[in-house]
């Protein structure tokens, strides 16, 4: 109530001053007080004006620093106690760098940090220029990507990409080429991942050291990462084994900030997980959680436990890893209102149950991951999804219905151009076919299945594969 009280004070004494031209005396005159009472008020806000300002700048420092807590806390109080003393476009770089801050700390999710883009949006609309209205799109793309509206995420990309190319911001451009990369893999487009991340840029050798976005984000480290991943659906497992390489390297870099780094072990711990290195996979999950947990980075210390549960799988524990890889995707993304990861985690808690011998569970919680799937157009692992639901129906003694399934996951791998998922498929479906005494029709399926893959690099799906392809060859 003060507060409002000292701003209807401080609008008339405005009103007055400027209708006797900046005449205190005179504005005191006509307002029935002291000519000091008026030179106290703008001293007062002069004083106020200082203050916020210091706080804006120091929220901003903050920011730049990765000290998202801290910012927080600052730029409440700014808003909190002097907004009334800011001009617009200060408003605007408060609210938003105070969603940036809340975004980071509570979760790519978090309903204030949304509130304060769109109100920052809102107050931008009439002050800000092209380029720094785009830095909000990328909070709104983020949002959408997270809650798997990939369709809506593809289109504010996209515009993204029209806007940068438009005011011609090379900054503005990564930002959009790493935000329609991602949406892309998530969509199962492996293929235009790669070519998107070809056309940005980001990967050129010659360019060493981070691209460091409007955001504030090593763009490098998640071009890194979604090239990778998307050459590991492709079939390009030496380019995904070298960007987990690299990754993993960049995860030591002591001038990274703590937001980025934790990004940096996402891929890094990604990868791994792809490539079952049950070493790296531990290293960087342990990395990935121990650091998330000091920043109180929630999404990403589910993706270290989800990490995690994938290491104790590999250990052999497999009950204990379906737990911990449910808890890690429930409690930390579920719970905050993502579905982001949804299909990876159900793959790798899918084979955890099939390997724990708890065939109905995973074989009720598979349909429903790719009903969700479906629902989400999430096809980066459709195909995955597709052979451990058909596993699930062989190990129930549904023989006819699990080879019918995996030939139906070799064709939806063979649509979306996954190179291991099909692979996955066409090995099962031989084992199948193996132990119904069909050796011949087994080596002409897995043949089929691995059809084009002679030149690549080995990894674990793959060498599988070729083990089963020797055995048959002998029979």
């Amino acid at each position: 109530m003060v507060t409002n009280f000292s701003f209807v004070q401080d609008m008339l004494i405005d009103y007055t001053l400027e209708r006797h031209k900046g005449n205190k005396s005179a504005a005191a005159n006509f307002l029935g007080i002291g000519r000091k009472s008026i030179e106290h008020r703008l001293k007062v806000r002069e004083q106020g004006n200082l203050r916020a300002k210091i706080l804006l700048d120091r929220g901003r420092r903050h920011v730049d620093a990765a000290e998202f807590l801290e910012a927080a806390q600052v730029l409440r109080s700014c808003l909190d106690e002097h907004i009334q003393l800011l001009n617009d476009m200060q408003k605007f770089e408060a609210y938003r760098l105070l969603g940036t801050s809340l975004r980071s700390t509570n979760g790519w999710l978090c309903s204030e940090a949304q509130e304060c883009y769109e109100t920052a949006f809102r107050i931008g609309s009439s002050c800000c220029d092209v380029l720094e209205l785009s830095t909000l799109q990328f909070g709104i793309w983020v949002t959408q990507l997270m809650k798997l509206e990939l369709s809506k995420a593809r289109g504010t990309a996209q515009d993204m990409m029209i806007r940068a190319q438009n005011i011609a911001n090379q900054e503005s451009l990564d930002e959009a080429h790493v935000a329609l990369a991602n949406t892309l893999f998530w969509l199962g487009d492996a293929e235009e991942t790669i070519a998107c991340m070809s056309r940005s840029g980001l990967l050129d050798p010659t360019h060493t050291g981070a691209r460091i976005g409007i955001q504030g984000f090593d763009l490098t480290g998640m071009a890194l990462t979604f090239n990778g991943l998307a050459a590991f659906q492709h079939g390009d497992f030496d380019v995904a084994r070298h960007a987990m390489e690299m990754l993993r390297i960049r995860s030591f870099n002591p001038d990274s900030h703590a937001f980025n780094k934790a990004m940096t072990l996402q891929g890094a711990g990604w990868l791994a997980c792809l490539f079952e290195e049950m070493d790296k996979i531990g290293e960087l999950g342990t990395m990935l959680e121990s650091l998330s947990q000091t920043n109180n980075f929630v999404f990403y210390q589910g993706v270290g436990q989800i990490f995690r549960g994938c290491h104790i799988g590999l250990q052999g524990h497999h009950t204990n890893a379906v737990q911990v890889i449910k808890e890690g995707y429930q409690d930390y993304m579920v719970r905050n209102g993502g579905l982001l990861f949804h299909s990876f985690q159900a793959w790798h808690q899918g084979e955890m149950l099939l390997r724990a011998g708890e065939i109905e569970t995973c074989h009720a919680m598979i349909e429903h991951a790719i009903d969700i799937a479906l629902e989400q157009q999430d096809r980066a692992y459709l195909g995955e999804l597709f052979v451990i639901r058909a596993r699930a129906q062989w190990a129930l003694g549904k023989i006819e219905i699990a080879e019918q399934e995996l030939r139906n996951a070799m064709s939806t791998a063979l649509a979306l151009g996954s190179v291991p998922a099909r692979i996955s498929a066409a090995y099962h479906l031989a084992k199948l076919m193996q132990e119904s005494n069909r050796s011949a029709q087994a080596l002409e399926t897995l043949n089929r299945g691995l059809r084009g893959t002679t030149h690549l690099k080995s990894c674990p799906v793959l060498k599988r594969a070729q083990d089963l392809l020797g055995e048959l060859q002998q029979t």
